[in-house]
């Protein structure tokens, strides 16, 4: 919500000049003020807060709020964990006690929260065992979902446990979500006979019945081992169980079991008719999911073979995979560091009448990308060139190819590039010039990449040179990389 204050000012009539022995003129009123628009509440600023995941908006709202309570507190160090800004969610949280404000079990969870979605799981808990140590405020049910999420997403299975144990020690009751993350923790760190059995006999001495999530979890815990058997096995109970598997009611859950029961299989060496029945069933129980999507889960759970058997079974059954399906095995074999595979899918794709598009080529450059395979980029790039249509290069296409042209001292080919770029209506970002400009200093290049440093502050893209991208590209940072050309340059005039 953007809120402005409107200003009205009242304008006087200039008065006419008096004239000896005249009367004076009747004063002209004032017109009426237009009234001024009022503050935003702070239960306005606070809704706002909840709606917005922009990064920019949630900083002027926190700005304009000043937070003062517990809630206002929890409020926004949420509003920075839902827009992935876990640094500013722990500085916020950080200021509580300075501000004389202390902090309790949901200013506590919210930031844990938010080092657990920005990928600092062992961040999370470290705020989590600091918060309680201080004893400051009674643990609920909710902090300890925090702490067990962190715990899930780091693998943590035994600290998982123990907070299990300390919640049933305090009097909590751990619900499915505690056990869900539990579940999902032990599967990460591959230990699946402790899966397993918190799915059947934990939760079942806890009162708690498995929902949809908890199902796979276990199931996607077999899936790491390749425990094929089990994993159908899971699904049998899921259906004994009365969690029947429903896209109206269940939807990317009830799709994450059968990806990983079906990627269970391929790993584990199952029959292929055991996946093809998998994927008939997803089907028949109202589940409107394209072959792309169990691809997709198979991808997801970093199985590229389970995604490519999938496909290869499904075109020899006679169906004949869309552009989709082609880019969701594409996706897992870029995940998997399959760059050749799938350079090999783009040829796959064109013998089988399905036009590759801008998705399809960009993620086989990503996968040489990553690799290091620039040559391969290099003649991946020149396809792109010539397709044309959906599948023209774009500004991501063009990056890829200059970042080869800087692994590879290719300054001619990297300045021409640059130039093409902008012929073909793709603005050079920052990482563009950087590429060219590492490009020309690997050649020694000097003047042709002052040049380039000159043209990118022309356009107004140099200033955004953070120290990620410079270090990325090999550079410190603007007023270093300047004065180091300009030294190159003078030692070789």
């Amino acid at each position: 919500m953007s809120t402005e204050l409107l200003l009205s000012f009242i304008l006087l009539a200039p008065a006419a000049p008096k004239s000896v022995g005249a009367r004076a003129p009747e004063r002209t009123p004032l017109p009426a003020s237009q009234p001024v628009a009022p503050l935003p509440s702070r239960s306005a600023l606070c809704g706002a807060l909840k709606q917005t995941r922009n990064r920019q908006s949630i900083a002027r709202l926190i700005a304009e709020l000043e937070p003062q309570s517990q809630k206002e507190y929890t409020m926004c160090i949420a509003a920075w964990g839902r827009a992935g800004d876990w640094r500013r969610a722990v500085g916020l949280f950080d200021t509580m006690s300075d501000a004389g404000v202390e902090p309790n079990p949901f200013s506590v969870s919210a930031v844990v929260s938010a080092c657990e979605k920005g990928g600092q799981p062992a961040r999370a808990l470290e705020i989590f065992e600091q918060a309680r140590a201080g004893d400051r405020f009674e643990s609920n049910v909710v902090v300890f979902n925090a702490a067990l999420a962190a715990c899930s997403r780091g693998g943590e299975w035994r600290r998982a446990l123990d907070l299990l144990a300390e919640m049933q020690r305090q009097g909590l009751s751990p619900n499915c979500n505690s056990f869900n993350s539990a579940i999902s923790a032990c599967g990460r760190a591959g230990e699946l006979d402790t899966a397993l059995e918190l799915l059947s006999t934990g939760m079942r001495a806890a009162g708690v019945e498995p929902d949809v999530v908890s199902w796979s979890a276990a199931i996607a815990a077999c899936q790491r081992r390749g425990e094929w058997r089990r994993a159908l096995e899971l699904l049998d109970g899921m259906r004994r169980q009365g969690v029947a598997p429903n896209e109206r009611t269940f939807g990317a859950s009830s799709l994450a079991a059968h990806g990983a029961a079906i990627s269970a299989c391929a790993k584990g060496g199952a029959p292929p008719e055991r996946a093809l029945e998998l994927l008939a069933e997803m089907r028949s129980s109202g589940l409107r999911v394209a072959v792309s999507a169990a691809i997709n889960a198979c991808g997801a759970a970093g199985d590229w073979k389970a995604a490519l058997f999938l496909l290869d079974e499904i075109r020899r059954s006679g169906a004949r995979p869309d552009l989709i399906s082609w880019n969701a095995a594409l996706a897992a074999l870029d995940k998997g560091r399959q760059p050749r595979r799938a350079v090999a899918i783009l040829d796959e794709m064109a013998a089988a009448g399905v036009q590759p598009d801008a998705v399809s080529y960009n993620t086989a450059l990503l996968a040489c990308q990553r690799a290091g395979e620039w040559d391969s980029v290099l003649e991946l790039f020149e396809r792109v060139r010539r397709a044309g249509g959906k599948g023209a290069p774009n500004a991501f296409s063009f990056n890829a190819a200059l970042a080869a042209c800087a692994a590879t001292s290719r300054a001619a080919e990297a300045v021409a590039l640059l130039g093409e770029m902008r012929e073909a209506g793709a603005p050079p970002t920052l990482r563009s010039y950087a590429a060219v400009i590492s490009a020309c200093e690997a050649a020694g290049e000097w003047e042709r990449a002052l040049d380039i440093l000159r043209e990118a502050e022309r356009a107004g893209v140099a200033p955004q040179l953070t120290p990620a991208v410079a270090l990325q590209a090999g550079l410190v940072s603007l007023n270093a990389l300047e004065s180091r050309l300009l030294r190159a340059l003078g030692r070789r005039t």
